[in-house]
């Protein structure tokens, strides 16, 4: 062999060994790269399981999608998922259901419906109907249309929903529900009917285990024992015992008294306000003013305390009165 032929070897050698070194380090970079935002499995199991179905009617070995039809049963991490037709994307671990849409979690949660999209990469499903209803032990909400994160628990309702407790219906034109606290939160022209009463307001957060329904914007109470208005504070749906704040009021056919903040026993008509008092006895045309109030229902009478001034009017003139302390009873019906 000769020098020349040699080099000619030698560069060849280098050329096929800089191009392997080059594939190598390709392919590494590759398989060192890490996706975007990558979709976090929280759970024992990450594909949607088929349990039951009547038929197999269309599959595509291409795209790995497999149509059911009939009483077709799908579970996924302890959530199973009934329907009358289905579409199962096992490449995307994704389900388009029709049909008597049915999602049970456990023995406390079932949502029925029309129509569903699961992602179960994501655990999120998406369920409409012309009646979407959400069951638990504590309440039953209806819908026509539901998102419902089931790595939060929280299910969303973007439209106008009802729920119904006990003896009260709550309506709402959107609200949340995070079905392990069993907490709500509504938005947009909220409503409670009760027998004894109607709330109106515009927001409200509502707590099922203590009934407490809390609000931050300006809210009125209707009840056969007066009306209740404040902008922010607590009322029990089911004691009837409220806790207002910036400026609350009670008025009924007999008098009104209003407050700073108010607390208020709508059942007895008793509570006290505290902060620029102001109470109204309309019978008597009596205005008295001070710094703190305590009304007593059972008895009849209303007990102003802290640089009080009544002022009562009549046809020929007005009477004054400055006191400490300033007791109104009323007369016996």
């Amino acid at each position: 062999m000769n020098r020349k032929t040699f080099y000619s070897l030698n560069s060849k050698t280098n050329i096929i060994s800089i191009f392997w070194a080059l594939i190598f380090l390709n392919s590494f970079c590759v398989w060192g790269q890490k996706p975007l935002n990558p979709i976090k499995d929280n759970g024992p199991k990450s594909m949607i399981e088929l349990v039951r179905a009547d038929s197999l009617v269309g599959e595509n070995s291409l795209t790995r999608t497999q149509t059911f039809l009939g009483n077709v049963i799908f579970i996924h991490r302890g959530v199973k998922l009934g329907c009358q037709k289905a579409i199962h994307n096992q490449s995307s671990n994704f389900i388009e259901a029709y049909g008597k849409i049915v999602i049970n979690q456990g023995d406390t949660l079932t949502i029925v419906g029309d129509t569903l999209l699961y992602d179960g990469n994501l655990r999120f499903a998406k369920v409409y109907g012309k009646q979407v209803i959400l069951r638990d032990k504590k309440v039953t909400l209806r819908t026509t249309k539901m998102f419902y994160d089931l790595n939060r628990d929280q299910a969303y309702y973007p439209v106008p929903g009802v729920l119904n407790q006990d003896s009260s219906k709550l309506s709402s034109n959107e609200g949340y529900y995070n079905t392990k606290t069993k907490y709500f939160r509504y938005n947009g022209d909220v409503e409670i009917l009760n027998p004894s009463y109607t709330l109106c307001t515009d927001s409200l957060d509502y707590d099922t285990y203590s009934k407490q329904a809390i609000f931050k914007t300006f809210t009125t109470i209707k009840s056969k024992n007066g009306d209740i208005s404040a902008y922010k504070g607590k009322y029990n749906i089911k004691t009837k015992v409220s806790a207002f704040q910036g400026r609350a009021k009670v008025t009924n056919t007999d008098y009104s008294l209003e407050g700073d903040t108010l607390q208020f026993d709508n059942t007895k008509g008793s509570g006290n306000a505290d902060g620029n008092v102001v109470f109204v006895s309309f019978k008597d045309s009596l205005v008295v003013v001070g710094e703190k109030g305590q009304r007593f229902g059972d008895k009849g009478l209303t007990k102003i305390i802290g640089n009080t001034i009544s002022q009562r009017v009549s046809k020929k003139d007005t009477l004054l009165i400055a006191s400490d302390t300033l007791w109104v009873f009323e007369k016996p019906k």
